[in-house]
């Protein structure tokens, strides 16, 4: 899985990395999801703060505003953990970028042989692909 922050300071490398895997990744609704995921980590530290500041000062008559605001932050919370739940979600989604040197291709037929060595085997029967063999 792409870090965020490097897909945040490399966009550009990334949606040219997806678009060469012929895959359709949700760049777009990630950097929204994170936009908005800062904005609301944000609010919720100033929130935190403003909390922190209430219980040092102690006034009296600041009870309602104090729950009011313990409120806010489990909202808060709560917004900012449902973000990251998605945001890991659409992130699984994106695929690893190619090194420069792979040959961009719709499929294996535009893969070139870099080093070979031995003589492929013949076989005078159809092989099972790998994937059965494990299950027998």
């Amino acid at each position: 899985m792409l870090d965020l922050r490097f897909i945040r300071d490399n966009i550009k490398l990334v949606r040219q990395g997806v678009a060469n895997r012929q895959d359709s990744a949700p760049i777009d609704k990630i950097l929204k999801l994170d936009r908005e995921r800062r904005q609301k980590t944000s609010q919720l530290e100033d929130s935190r703060h403003a909390r922190k500041e209430m219980a040092r000062e102690r006034k009296a008559g600041v009870q309602d505003e104090a729950r009011q605001l313990r409120d806010r932050i489990k909202s808060l919370e709560e917004e900012v953990r449902q973000l990251d739940s998605r945001l890991n979600d659409l992130l699984l989604q994106i695929p690893n970028i190619p090194q420069v040197s792979v040959p961009v291709g719709k499929d294996e037929n535009n893969n070139i042989v870099v080093r070979s060595w031995g003589e492929s085997p013949k076989f005078d029967f159809k092989p099972a692909p790998h994937w059965k063999l494990g299950k027998a």
